[in-house]
């Protein structure tokens, strides 16, 4: 009988892939769907009594890259872009509302100053120090001095949010922004829809 639960060094094959997979920039559908070949395969090797090497070798690193390779990953990296992007600008549309709703002055460089926030968190310290971390996994020095080096784009983010700060200081309408960003969130849906759909043909 199938056990669907994997332990021991299954399960740590599977949480260093899902782990390596999710930092890679591939998108969410393909992502899950992968995450559960994977599964299968490795429960099914724990069923049989296979050696959990003899599935995916000793680089887990190199087993991730294969997977990937199966995939247009530079799709996949557009439209994890896209979808950030399309993040940023919602919030960006609630704040503006917020700001026009409590009758708050509002500037250009407020939202700037979030949409690069937001895309230098997502895109730095999210996928890029995960993807490091997980490469030297058992290395606790490398990692700390990793930590320590992206602590340092702190420094570069700063000197830009200053920038942002004290220029494009520009008082804008915060109803007509909070239109024109849903304008644009209409627009990109109808420009994601369209890449879907034309994905979804080539494949």
């Amino acid at each position: 009988m199938s056990n669907s639960i994997l332990r021991d060094e299954y399960k740590e094959a599977y949480t260093s892939i899902v782990m390596y997979l999710s930092s890679s920039g591939m998108e969410g559908n393909f992502m899950d769907e992968v995450s559960e070949d994977v599964k299968d395969l490795l429960i099914s090797a724990q069923d049989d009594g296979i050696d959990v090497k003899s599935i995916i070798g000793n680089n887990i690193e190199e087993f991730c890259k294969e997977i990937i390779k199966s995939k247009d990953i530079n799709s996949s990296t557009i439209l994890n872009i896209y979808q950030s992007t399309r993040w940023a600008i919602i919030m960006s549309a609630i704040m503006s509302l917020l700001y026009y709703i409590f009758d708050m002055k509002f500037t250009l460089n407020i939202i700037f100053m979030f949409i690069v926030d937001f895309l230098f968190c997502r895109f730095i310290f999210s996928i890029g120090l995960r993807k490091v971390i997980i490469k030297n996994r058992g290395n606790t020095k490398k990692i700390i001095k990793v930590l320590l080096l992206y602590i340092l784009f702190v420094i570069p983010g700063a000197i830009l949010n200053f920038i942002l700060i004290t220029n494009f200081v520009v008082e804008i309408n915060s109803l007509y922004t909070f239109m024109v960003l849903v304008a644009i969130l209409l627009l990109s849906y109808i420009i994601g829809k369209a890449f879907r759909n034309r994905k979804v043909r080539l494949d």
